[in-house]
């Protein structure tokens, strides 16, 4: 049985013998609400870029949280993700397999922008992340 994300699609399968570099992007609004993302990427022929899993805090009755990734090489190339209306902010590890190949030419460095926008009764609430890597 193939592994499946809870949208329905199939998970991305991870080539763990790949040497694949790491993060972690953090946006803290309040003591309250934080978003926490793991991400994963892989320069070969083109740029592999992964979302893996998340986590946010807030509210826990509420189940419609957002986060929006952008990916910039710095001489070209980019990649944008935007997560479906229906994150949850209950503080537990969720997945969130998403994937993108592009051309980065001779990028030494991407910028990372991660928007956590947290699920509010009147306005939502958002902070944003913003981290450079060398490649």
């Amino acid at each position: 049985m193939k592994a499946k994300q809870p949208n329905g699609k199939p998970a991305i399968k991870s080539e763990d013998s790949l040497n694949w570099q790491r993060a972690r992007l953090v946006g803290k609004y309040s003591e309250r609400y934080i978003g926490t993302l793991e991400v994963r990427w892989l320069k070969l022929d083109k740029f592999r870029f992964q979302t893996d899993q998340y986590m946010i805090t807030g509210d826990i009755k509420r189940k419609k949280a957002n986060i929006n990734v952008e990916v910039y090489g710095n001489v070209t190339g980019s990649w944008k993700v935007n997560s479906p209306d229906n994150m949850y902010q209950d503080g537990q590890w969720r997945p969130w397999l998403t994937e993108g190949n592009f051309l980065i030419g001779a990028s030494t460095k991407i910028s990372v922008i991660v928007t956590f926008i947290f699920d509010m009764p009147d306005v939502d609430k958002r902070i944003q992340v913003k981290e450079l890597f060398i490649i």
